[in-house]
């Protein structure tokens, strides 16, 4: 049987078609973003560009692959703290990370729910090594695979635990959020957002994504999703600084971005 390093034995019949996902699945991610392409380019009648869409295939790394193995995988175990099928696509770490400049230096990042690492990836390609990334992460097997996979990186710190737990000790001039939303309560996300503000710094930036159309679909039929739209809303409204829907993705999201107001450290208590 096939290995995959970082599965554990439990998982083995997943392992078994790692290879399958490694010779065919940039394959159908070809076919999956040209077809998303397709349905962004209709809008604007423009046509589409199947060489961008190729040369979009081939920056993702084969190791991404397996990451959807394991992804899958947890989300089988753990459907509402994972909250997706598949790791986040490179359009949107890039996307959901635009606030943070380019070669930012002595900056502190929070990344809540990295799971695999997409956007942590992301981060790192733009910080240096004076700056600080703590990774918070709900899920054991996530938690440990981040520990392992930027175990050479000292200026990452992981952190296995709840988002409310987080010690507030620590502030960070930016927030990068992967929480499913759409999987939690009204209740939680507006505790979430609170928190949030609370390891803010003021003119911090905090950005998360929400996957297009399915909060207003279930919003149909359910009043708690109701709820979490109104606290998103509600957040937005206090601090938000604009939106981006990234088609480059499986699901296509929409990634919302805020920007906390500058307080003085009085009025910070």
């Amino acid at each position: 049987m096939l290995s995959v390093n970082g599965l554990s034995g439990d998982i083995s019949l997943f392992a078994y078609y790692s290879e399958f996902l490694r010779r065919g699945v940039r394959r159908s991610t070809t076919r999956s973003l040209r077809v998303w392409h397709t349905v962004q380019r209709s809008f604007s009648g423009q046509k589409v560009d199947k060489r961008r869409v190729t040369a979009y295939r081939a920056r993702v790394p084969a190791s991404s692959y397996v990451d959807s193995v394991r992804f899958f995988v947890r989300y089988l175990k753990s459907p509402t703290s994972v909250g997706a099928l598949l790791p986040s696509s490179i359009a949107l770490a890039e996307q959901i990370t635009s606030a943070i400049p380019e070669g930012a230096r002595e900056v502190r990042i929070l990344e809540v729910g990295p799971g695999t690492g997409p956007f942590t990836d992301a981060i790192l390609k733009k910080i240096g090594e004076e700056s600080q990334l703590h990774l918070v992460e709900l899920d054991e097997v996530f938690a440990r695979g981040l520990r392992e996979k930027y175990k050479g990186h000292p200026n990452v710190r992981v952190f296995h635990q709840n988002i409310l737990d987080h010690p507030e000790e620590f502030t960070y001039d930016h927030v990068v959020v992967g929480v499913p939303f759409g999987s939690l309560t009204k209740e939680l996300t507006e505790e979430i957002f609170e928190k949030l503000k609370r390891l803010s710094e003021g003119g911090a930036t905090i950005s998360f994504f929400e996957y297009l159309f399915l909060p207003r679909i279930k919003s149909m039929y359910s009043r708690e999703a109701v709820g979490i739209m109104g606290a998103k809303s509600s957040f937005y409204n206090e601090c938000g600084t604009g939106t981006a829907n990234v088609f480059y993705n499986v699901p296509p999201a929409r990634v919302v971005h805020h920007k906390m107001r500058k307080l003085s450290r009085a009025n910070m208590g």
